[in-house]
């Protein structure tokens, strides 16, 4: 189912530097060949830090909210059936929480699951929008590692929130189901999380290996939701349909992932020292962290490369979370069962997608050299973009499950531009401009996250009963406009590349 603040991880130059481009462009070269820890000044604490202690337990949380998935659009479809059935007939009672009944899948019930549903997120992700910087301030400025405990507790107490309705739902209703997403946004959301440990990548990885390390990422993440999902269903139906029971898997785990946040070391102290402390209006501001985008000069790229860069991942990241699964629930009679070995499949192919065939073609085409390494991301992430393009159509015009399943079994091949897209956001500009960069985009995701579940839900909620593919053809509207995004930005030659770099092709 993508930083740091604004301003905080920009690097004191010193006067001679400041006033002598040619000393600051070499240290950048040296900067963008060495992890972003830095050689000189590193503790032995700091040399313990690994890519692998942030990527790792992406695999726990994504398995974590994964395995719950299917059996939360199962569980709030049950619980809104019940209240529109109390409301239609005067019957207080409760059906029964087993597989979702057919006269519970009809469209007006859909379209009162897909309004909720929109509420919620809107809570999760219009929260996370406003307190992004401000937990990318305090993992740029204090602690990586603590902003991935908050998030991780954030999901824990969303998961825990969802327990508490299904048990005490006669006494406080639905009330729970949006605390609980509020609880998540207001500590730091899934934003958050990926400003934490993208920058904890960033800070252990060399330029030429951050592009695998995001791909491991990817892929970790993806694993989790493959192995999530599969558990999920096995556990439905080991259990009669208890719905409850890949709940309480998930809390289980995320406790023993804040306690491995809580002990590994942390990647960067330096920056505490570097940064001034702002006023909590400036590290809440989303306006000033979004400048940014414009405002840094690229060292690879024309002047509105990162800007056009940025977009294509705010268009995406927008039609990235489609309602799928209400559509086939509406349409091809699924249930949570069928949609857990659905989001199983689908994540082990973009499994493999990242395993084998990302590193493939990193191997085969990625050439030494900045330039070209640049060169081969920017084309990966035209690649992806297309993708994307191909799989929100073709599900438009589907008329069955099996041409359902064709078009997001290609479309799963749009994975591929994940990895490019987030290494050009961290290799388009200097080192010192990184944390900016990926504050700036943390703040974009929140937002892109929350149009894509508010405003698709909402969008899907009121087109439905009349034409429920609408929503795909929006998002595949939007695809189009960034892959024409991603196509116009390309590389500025210069003299020093076209010496010192391999090119692959005219970007």
């Amino acid at each position: 189912m993508q930083a740091s603040s604004s301003a905080d991880l920009a690097t004191l130059v010193s006067p001679e530097e400041e006033n002598n481009p040619t000393i600051r462009h070499g240290k950048d070269d040296l900067d963008e060949q060495t992890p972003l820890l830095g050689r000189q000044d590193r503790t032995k604490k700091k040399r313990q830090a690994s890519e692998w202690y942030a990527i790792i337990p992406l695999f726990f949380i994504m398995f974590s909210a994964a395995a719950f998935y299917p059996a939360q659009l199962q569980f709030y479809t049950e619980i809104f059936c019940r209240r529109y059935y109390d409301t239609e007939l005067e019957d207080h009672g409760l059906l029964d929480q087993g597989e979702i009944p057919n006269n519970c899948s009809i469209p007006e019930i859909q379209e009162g699951v897909a309004a909720a549903t929109a509420v919620i997120q809107l809570l999760n992700y219009g929260t996370t929008f406003f307190t992004v910087s401000y937990y990318g301030h305090i993992a740029d400025s204090k602690s990586r590692k603590r902003v991935m405990v908050t998030s991780s507790l954030g999901l824990f107490l969303l998961l825990a929130c969802n327990a508490a309705t299904a048990h005490l739902y006669q006494y406080v209703g639905i009330s729970l189901l949006f605390i609980g997403p509020f609880l998540r946004g207001l500590l730091a959301g899934d934003s958050g999380l990926m400003v934490a440990v993208q920058a904890y990548i960033s800070d252990c990885t060399t330029v030429a290996k951050r592009t695998t390390a995001f791909g491991y990422m990817m892929a970790s993440m993806l694993c989790g939701v493959m192995v999530g999902a599969n558990a999920s269903s096995i556990i439905i139906k080991a259990t009669n349909g208890n719905l409850m029971s890949p709940l309480y898997m998930g809390c289980s785990i995320l406790i023993f992932v804040m306690i491995f946040f809580a002990v590994i070391p942390e990647s960067e102290h330096d920056t505490t020292q570097q940064h001034k402390q702002k006023p909590f209006l400036d590290q809440i501001n989303v306006y000033k962290s979004i400048q940014q985008l414009i405002a840094i000069k690229p060292i690879h790229g024309r002047r509105y490369t990162l800007p056009l860069i940025a977009l294509a991942q705010f268009l995406m990241a927008v039609m990235a979370m489609p309602p799928i699964l209400l559509y086939a629930m509406l349409e091809f009679g699924w249930t949570a069962y069928e949609g857990g070995y659905y989001i199983s499949f689908m994540s082990f192919l973009r499994f493999l997608q990242m395993m084998v065939i990302f590193p493939l073609l990193t191997k085969l085409f990625m050439k030494s050299g900045e330039v070209a390494q640049w060169k081969f991301n920017i084309w990966v992430a035209r690649v992806g973009a297309f993708f994307e393009v191909v799989v929100m159509f073709g599900i438009a015009v589907s008329s069955n499950a099996p041409e359902f399943m064709l078009a997001t079994i290609i479309g799963s091949f749009s994975i591929l531009g994940q990895p490019a897209i987030r290494t050009l956001l961290t290799t388009t500009v200097a080192p010192e401009d990184v944390g900016q960069v990926l504050s700036a985009m943390a703040v974009l995701d929140a937002l892109a996250w929350l149009i894509a579940q508010f405003g698709l839900n909402a969008l899907y909620g009121a087109t439905v009963t009349f034409m429920p593919s609408m929503t795909f053809v929006v998002c595949g509207s939007v695809g189009i406009t960034a892959l024409l995004a991603i196509l116009l930005a390309r590389h500025q030659p210069t003299q020093s590349s076209n010496n010192n770099d391999q090119v692959v092709v005219n970007a």
